[in-house]
């Protein structure tokens, strides 16, 4: 990734160096050691920093003095030599009488502060960012983080220097404490002074931490089969659409043996709300003649409503044009997952049974696609609970021989990039599928989401167990929870938390206060690594100035990917589908408060 903050930002600041003019105490161009400021400190890099170049000074040259609390002639001071060095190239104001007198009379000329403050008395955290909100060109102030208003918890409306405050939160130059409390009345200290100076000067030094707070409900956790509790007779099943990002609903209530009312929609996720929400509802009679033929008889298909969860992890339906919709009452339907026996004969063995480099094998590779992909739609193993999923596959493979499981290794990656082709352009592969015979069996699978689905699951939890090659291997974690935390690496950051059947892996990339790519993964730890196989989404966002979403395109739903350490202990993210994100991030820190 190209560096996207330009060091050319910092154009003279080397004259800043002059502001030490205007110091009461002289510091030594040697690197700054302070005895007061352990090496370990969250500071101690700012204050370094920003003593070298001449933002700050310590109180001698062995003390820095980061808890003192700073005045407001000293804040003052500051922001007017900052502004000067920036718009001028050069810093010539010099003491007063009294001492602030003149760097009081420049601030107030170029708008930086309004008028006269309590000149000797510690200046308040919100004070302060009041002054360095303004204290240079509006240019300098790049927003990074996208806070909507209200977003900072302890900056409430009626909080004084409240438009300052979210100023600097917004370009990264403040983030508050470990919980991004501001704590807007508390005097500022010297050592927060130095970390708000140095990204003030060194954007790239600047600290993207706002985040969307998860959902209490995901759209995840309306994916499965459920039954309705109040007339026994009720099906609905939810799974992920082809047409992303909406999800497939179908409602099945069977009236006798031949005949049932049904309706479907296509739901998309209300996160505000964690519903699934639909418009363009359909409902139909469905009859069926003794050789099992459907026929329809539809009634309409202009239903709006949605789907909540309720107490007791219940779904609860409403409908427009349903009258008898709140009467269901849908509980989840716990699948069983194929034993391990059953996984190692209908799946293992099948694809290890290929024989490459023989007569009739292209033909005899269709056929084991058309019953692999069989065994798992029959198996409707994507409602299964995918913990007993995985577990289950691990078993069959420590079944399996030394031979079968290389066999398997053999052909598990051909067999899966053949399923895809088929799936992606299925005119121009057919051809083998009708010699060997299984055109309109895999067809009919690859048509019903259902069974495409179920083949996903399968194949990406094998795949992600580590059982048969994949992503390229990677230095060890001692469990999938090391991953989980917040991580940068320039204006890109990851967010990794742990969902119930694995790990929800976010991805984002500024490319302007406004702009940005944002990915998505539902991942696995295999042991290794967390990997996420044809399941990652990747969006190009735009945002207004409130944080709020203005537009959101999507560029693929296929995506492939793998987040490792490397042995540096940095966090390593690679998309396999474009394999141009090859980034290098590092944890985020939970400050003291800066």
């Amino acid at each position: 990734m190209k560096k996207l903050y330009k060091t050319g930002i910092r154009a003279g600041l080397s004259l800043l160096l002059a502001a030490l003019l205007c110091s009461a105490v002289l510091v030594s161009a040697a690197e700054p050691a302070f005895s007061d400021v352990p090496a370990d400190a969250w500071y101690c890099e700012d204050v370094t920093t920003a003593v070298r170049e001449g933002l700050v000074n310590g109180r001698s040259e062995t003390e820095f003095a980061p808890e003192e609390y700073l005045t407001a002639a000293e804040a003052v001071k500051l922001a007017a030599c900052m502004n000067q060095a920036r718009t001028a190239g050069a810093v010539t104001l010099e003491n007063g009488d009294p001492w602030y007198a003149t760097y009081a009379a420049y601030a107030k000329e170029k708008g930086i502060i309004d008028g006269d403050l309590d000149w000797d008395v510690p200046v308040t955290r919100a004070q302060y960012m009041a002054i360095f909100a303004r204290a240079l060109p509006e240019g300098n102030y790049v927003e990074v983080n996208a806070i909507p208003d209200g977003g900072l918890s302890d900056v409430k409306p009626d909080t004084p220097y409240t438009e300052g405050i979210y100023k600097l939160a917004r370009a990264g130059i403040v983030q508050g404490d470990e919980n991004h409390n501001i704590n807007p009345e508390d005097p500022i200290k010297r050592k927060e002074v130095a970390a708000i100076l140095t990204r003030m000067m060194h954007p790239e030094k600047r600290v993207s931490f706002w985040r969307v707070p998860e959902p209490a409900v995901t759209a995840r956790d309306f994916v499965g089969t459920w039954n309705d509790l109040t007339s026994k007779r009720a099906t609905m099943t939810i799974m992920s659409s082809a047409e992303y990002p909406y999800y497939d609903v179908v409602i099945h209530w069977a009236d006798s043996a031949s005949s049932a009312a049904e309706w479907t929609m296509k739901a998309s996720f209300d996160e505000a709300n964690g519903w699934l929400v639909y418009e363009s509802g359909r409902m139909a009679v469905v009859t069926y003649d003794e050789n099992g033929t459907v026929a329809g008889d539809g009634k309409w298909d202009d239903g709006k409503g949605f789907f909540k969860f309720v107490d007791g992890g219940l779904i609860h339906w409403e409908d427009t044009r349903e009258d008898r919709s709140t009467q269901f009452s849908f509980e989840r339907a716990e699948l069983p997952a194929p034993t391990a026996e059953e996984l190692q004969d209908g799946f293992f063995r099948v694809i290890g049974g290929i024989e490459t480099g023989t007569a009739g094998a292209s033909l005899k590779k269709a056929a084991a696609i058309a019953e692999a992909m069989g065994f798992a739609s029959r198996g409707t193993i994507w409602a299964c609970d995918n913990g007993t999923l995985r577990s289950n596959i691990l078993a069959a493979w420590n079944g399996l021989t030394a031979e079968e499981q290389a066999a398997f290794d053999g052909n598990f990656i051909s067999v899966l990039t053949d399923a895809r082709d088929a799936l992606n352009d299925w005119e121009t592969v057919k051809g083998v599928y009708e010699d060997a015979g299984v055109a309109d069996t895999v067809a009919g699978y690859l048509s019903n989401r259902g069974s495409w689905l179920s083949w996903e699951t399968l194949t990406s939890n094998t795949l992600t167990m580590g059982n048969s090659d994949g992503p390229a291997e990677a230095e060890a974690a001692p469990t999938g929870d090391a991953f989980v935390g917040e991580w940068q690496a320039d204006r890109a950051g990851i967010t990794i938390t742990p969902s119930e059947d694995g790990y929800l892996c976010r991805v984002y990339w500024a490319s302007s206060a406004s702009e940005r790519s944002e990915w998505e993964y539902f991942c696995w730890f295999d042991g290794e690594y967390l990997a996420s196989v044809d399941a990652g989404t990747r969006k190009d966002c735009v945002y207004g100035e409130d944080g709020q979403l203005i537009s959101s395109t999507v560029v693929f739903t296929d995506g492939a990917a793998a987040f490792r350490f490397n042995e540096d202990g940095k966090l390593t993210w690679t998309d396999f589908k474009t394999d141009e994100n090859n980034l290098e991030f590092e944890r985020l820190p939970s400050p003291e408060q800066n």
